[in-house]
């Protein structure tokens, strides 16, 4: 009963469901960088970041950056 919920209220509260679709499917398919989301989904790198902080807003995906890297 639940396994659509979720895909209910994306579609009901996101305006491009697809591109957070496909960039949520590149992130459970274990793509962690941005180039690899990028090169995974096809979409630019602008639109991605813009579709991830609504994602990151939505406290649906967290943003974690390793103590080893420099943060941009």
């Amino acid at each position: 009963m639940l396994y659509d919920e979720v895909e209910f209220i994306l579609r009901e509260e996101l305006r491009e469901p697809r591109y957070y679709f496909s960039l949520l499917q590149a992130i459970s398919q274990g793509k962690q960088k941005l180039s690899e989301i990028v090169n995974t989904t096809g979409i630019p790198q602008p639109m991605a970041n813009k579709y991830l902080g609504v994602l990151s807003d939505l406290k649906i995906v967290v943003r974690e950056i390793p103590v080893t890297e420099k943060y941009s």
